[in-house]
């Protein structure tokens, strides 16, 4: 793991394991296949195929394939294939077939065959390829 503090960036390496709860002023990129118990932070930014219990940021933005229980941010952007149980988010898109549970938002929009359990929001966009 590596720190940038004038940049505020720390880069996580990839197949990295974070047991702790991080908390991070600034943004956090994080690279193939890594683990996060928790994080806080202003930005998370992941490869694809990590799993990620909790987050909460700003900005997420979650790579393919990658796993994640709960996430809380103001921007959401999940790639293909993800999978989780809880998004909250004032906007959030979701590309084609992830499966979630739960999302709450202000806006979201969905592209493609992606399933969706319960929808809470204000402004639902569809697109189909």
């Amino acid at each position: 793991m590596r720190i940038d503090k004038k940049r505020r960036v720390m880069v996580v390496e990839s197949f990295s394991n974070l047991e702790k709860i991080i908390k991070f002023d600034g943004s956090v990129v994080a690279g193939i296949g890594c683990r996060f118990r928790g994080l806080v932070a202003k930005e998370l930014i992941a490869a694809k195929g990590c799993i990620v219990r909790y987050a909460r940021a700003e900005k997420i933005v979650l790579g393919a394939s990658s796993v994640f229980g709960a996430l809380e941010c103001e921007r959401a952007i999940l790639m293909n294939c993800c999978v989780g149980k809880l998004l909250v988010a004032k906007s959030a898109k979701i590309a084609e077939n992830c499966r979630i549970g739960e999302v709450r938002a202000n806006s979201l929009e969905i592209s493609g065959n992606s399933k969706v359990g319960r929808i809470f929001v204000d402004k639902l966009r569809l697109h189909r390829n």
